[in-house]
């Protein structure tokens, strides 16, 4: 299911042109090509680098939303690669990586993030000439609860061409 949900988003966002992170009142956020709607009330933050984070009004999870040269190797230690650098980051351990036939990967796994320990979700996709990579990060102990709204917020993401908008099917 996760590799149908990825191609389907490869898919949708394979011709899309690069812009700024922005959020409207409307909880749209956009940038580096695609448009990701959040539950009413999140916030983002634009970061170092090619990086938008958003935030929920609580605590235990948030999303990043990333823009790369290109889609991470579909390996274990590429997808660890790129949690390297992440700041206040150890104990990084990818327990599923693959790759689909249109260029995009996703992965799972654990980490620890200030010591508290992280379940991740990654999913890379090819954008034009260069790629978009959203990651999930939830506590440990509150994956069960908190999944399904991060599900949903990464299968709301869509080009952001500003013309005609393809969604995703409904069973994604």
């Amino acid at each position: 299911m996760l590799i149908r949900r990825i191609a389907y988003l490869a898919v949708i966002v394979a011709t899309v042109a690069v812009t700024s992170g922005s959020a409207s009142a409307d909880d749209t956020v956009r940038g580096y090509g695609v448009e990701i709607t959040t539950p009413e009330g999140w916030k983002t933050a634009t970061g170092p680098r090619e990086l938008i984070t958003l935030l929920p009004s609580d605590t235990g999870h948030f999303l990043e939303l990333y823009r790369f040269t290109a889609v991470p190797q579909a390996d274990k230690a590429g997808v660890a690669s790129l949690f390297a650098k992440r700041k206040d980051t150890t104990d990084v351990a990818v327990t599923q990586a693959s790759a689909t036939t249109t260029g995009a990967i996703a992965a799972r796994g654990t980490m620890k993030i200030k010591g508290t320990a992280v379940a991740f979700t990654l999913i890379s996709l090819p954008v034009e000439k260069h790629a978009v990579t959203i990651v999930s990060y939830i506590e440990s102990t509150r994956v069960k609860a908190i999944e399904p709204i991060h599900e949903k917020i990464i299968a709301s993401m869509k080009s952001d061409t500003r013309k005609a908008r393809k969604s995703l099917p409904k069973d994604f």
